[in-house]
């Protein structure tokens, strides 16, 4: 099984001092399975701290790459590897099985396509 992980930053969060000073990314990791299609994703949050608040991008000026920097920054090689792991296993459990039971004992079905 080959996946592809990605970030996708839904939200940033300002300093209701500054704004433009982001505090806090709001986001998730997608993995897809490259053979098969199969996906899923996992939630995050990362804070941000800054040393330098005079030193700031201007909110407006940020770009995704530079976003994606900062979170490779903050989130621990240690923690993307568990993202990735709840992921894959995820995706292991959609490719191993056409019906998964949910705790409260529904059937969730892979889809026909």
């Amino acid at each position: 099984m080959s996946i592809t992980y990605k970030y996708v930053i839904t939200k940033l969060e300002v300093d209701t001092q500054n704004p433009e000073l982001v505090t806090y990314i709001d986001g998730y990791r997608h993995g897809i399975d490259n053979e098969t299609g199969k996906n899923f994703t996992v939630t995050f949050g990362a804070f941000l701290e800054t040393d330098d608040p005079n030193n700031i991008i201007p909110y407006d000026d940020l770009t995704e790459t530079t976003v994606e920097t900062w979170l490779d920054a903050v989130i621990t090689d240690k923690e993307r590897q568990k993202l990735d792991l709840q992921i894959a296993q995820q995706i292991e459990e959609f490719n191993s099985n056409n019906e998964v039971k949910t705790p409260d004992h529904q059937t969730i079905r892979n889809l026909p396509w």
